[in-house]
């Protein structure tokens, strides 16, 4: 498909040429000369990829056009990746010929340490940066990335953090090529951090790269899963250290909620509402925060009242339904449920040692906070996910959104059966694509695309999310007729979704990666 659209377009006339890296360098002290960059007192220490490019939108002349004798139309010897926000000068710190000759002494690598005859590729001189088809742009580098002899890693702290950093790495890392790291002295090895969730949190300048970027990586990988992981094996090997970032961090013991909210519960908000015994739900909790602390930059119950709370990471990620009165939802907690649950997970902390993040106590209550961002991270992470069953609960479209993101992560999803519950009581439709509810529609939209990127269709969805309810021990039933039509879509291999119109089995052996 990418092919294809690439050929209605027109060829990029420098898209396979090079330039040495002592040219490069040569190069830009007579660009630096040209009246566009005197202008904007652009010089070889500030000068970067941006002001190239937009020298080149604004109608430019190619630098291959004015300085032809300083590139050459061979096939490159190496293809760069970098950081657009590095100048030149910074850039020079890596590309010289003692930092290559350190890489290939620690690597092991062959590359070229003179840098007369070391011939690069690098973007912003070789894709078109007056066109807006990313898509062929993406085809064109792709060829580049996967066919040149070495590959070159700039490293910085946030360049597994760059859409276009990751895209090259990933197309390197597909077609068996090496990729040699090149790290200069001011680069802070402390700072290269990841929790591993390179896919979500990729970032580009263009919200229209990003969207590109993401779309092909999904076809290339399948599923965001198989990016993360094997980026996370490129970032280890470059010296990265995992981190887990903002509200995601820490826990609070299951026995110790109690204690919290009877402190809370003392303020005058909960008083003159009458809101006690914890017969109250996380809405309330919500509106208590904004209220009482709307002067704060972050709106945390753990950075509010911090006592009751720890930074050991937490057991177990809770996903339940906001309405719940907290007294219902702590009774999930009790040894009945979770004697179950160890029955599914073979280890289910009790109640006195279960630390747990539950989002209303550790996520930003601000409205237009990333706090949904941050949230991904306990599910990704935690050893157990713990969904609170209800009658609607395979509805609600954040809990459904934070098992596929359990998913992504090759981890299960536990649900609890609340105390006293009877058999035969928890019985679903199977369609749950389709009947996923959301209190606002942007979180619906913004969901459903999640779900699409990782399964594709929603019969798989359908089919995991399935799995998951009947090994509980609950009925998904199929109704008729468009049942019949996801049930044959997705197939007889998946063995949930039968003709019998009823699922009373989970399919054997590992989850489907799409």
């Amino acid at each position: 498909k990418l092919v294809s659209r690439m050929t209605a377009h027109q060829e990029f006339k420098w898209s396979q040429w090079s330039i040495s890296v002592s040219n490069l360098f040569v190069l830009l002290e007579s660009l630096c000369q040209l009246p566009w960059f005197q202008d904007k007192r652009l010089t070889i220490e500030s000068i970067s990829s941006h002001d190239i490019s937009r020298y080149l939108k604004s109608g430019g002349r190619h630098p291959a056009d004015q300085f032809e004798n300083l590139f050459t139309p061979e096939f490159p010897t190496a293809a760069i990746s970098y950081e657009w926000r590095l100048n030149f000068l910074q850039l020079k710190k890596y590309l010289n010929s003692t930092q290559v000759k350190d890489a290939v002494k620690k690597w092991g690598a062959s590359v070229s340490t003179n840098m007369d005859a070391l011939f690069i590729w690098i973007d912003v001189f070789f894709i078109d940066q007056a066109s807006e088809d990313i898509t062929g742009n993406l085809v064109r580098a792709r060829a580049i990335y996967e066919k040149a002899q070495h590959h070159l890693m700039i490293l910085t702290e946030d360049f597994f953090s760059r859409a276009w950093c990751l895209w090259e790495l990933s197309v390197r890392y597909q077609a068996d090529g090496e990729t040699l790291i090149l790290e200069s002295d001011s680069l802070d090895q402390s700072r290269l951090q990841s929790d591993f969730m390179f896919f979500d949190y990729m970032q580009a300048f263009k919200e229209s790269d990003l969207v590109t970027i993401r779309e092909t990586i999904c076809q290339a990988f399948g599923v965001p899963a198989s990016f993360d992981r094997d980026m996370k094996k490129l970032f280890l090997a470059a010296g990265g250290k995992y981190s887990s970032k903002g509200g995601s961090n820490g826990s609070i013991l299951v026995s110790e909620i109690p204690r919290l909210l009877a402190c809370i519960e003392q303020d005058e908000w909960f008083r003159n509402r009458g809101l006690t015994g914890m017969q109250y739900d996380s809405w309330e909790i919500h509106k208590f925060l904004l209220h009482r602390h709307s002067d704060r930059a972050e709106v945390r119950m753990c950075e509010i009242l911090p006592e009751f709370f720890s930074t050991q990471a937490a057991t177990a990620a809770v996903s339940y339904q906001w309405r719940l009165p907290f007294s219902e939802v702590l009774s999930y907690f009790g040894e009945e449920p979770l004697e179950a649950a160890r029955g599914l997970a073979g280890w289910v902390p009790g109640a006195k040692e279960l630390r747990v993040w539950i989002d209303v106590l550790f996520m930003d209550q601000r409205e237009g906070s990333n706090a949904w961002r941050e949230g991904q991270r306990p599910f990704y992470h935690a050893p157990l996910h713990l969904v609170l069953m209800t009658g609607d609960v395979m509805t609600r479209a954040f809990i459904l959104y934070e098992m596929v993101i359990r998913h992504r992560a090759g981890k299960e999803s536990l649900l609890l059966k609340p105390p006293g519950h009877r058999p035969g009581e928890f019985r679903f439709q199977g369609n749950f694509y389709n009947t996923i509810a959301t209190t606002w529609g942007d979180d619906r939209r913004f969901i459903l695309r999640y779900i699409d990127e990782v399964f594709k269709m929603p019969q798989r969805f359908n089919r995991e999310i399935t799995k998951t309810v009947v090994a509980a021990g609950a009925t998904v039933t199929i109704s008729a007729p468009s049942a019949a039509t996801s049930a044959a879509a997705a197939g007889a291999d998946a063995g949930l979704l039968g003709t019998a119109g009823c699922c009373s089995a989970p399919r054997s052996g590992g989850t489907d990666d799409g």
